[in-house]
């Protein structure tokens, strides 16, 4: 779940797996046929990354 307060933007994903795929390191557990670039996250994460980020509202990080 990720929420924009400035346009008051929810964005919730649900996704049946919480198999890592991405850039993770040797031996991690992995999504067999994943992606195998970007950051190692989790599905949700991922695609609510990218769905944030296609409707204008990217994820900003705490601390940045």
């Amino acid at each position: 779940m990720q929420h924009h307060a400035e346009s008051g933007t929810t964005l919730v994903v649900v996704v049946d797996s919480d198999i890592k795929s991405g850039e993770c390191p040797d031996g991690a557990p992995t999504a067999p046929g994943g992606r195998t670039t970007g950051p190692c996250e989790d599905p949700a994460v991922h695609i609510a990354d990218a769905l944030a980020d296609a409707a204008g509202h990217p994820l900003v990080e705490s601390g940045d």
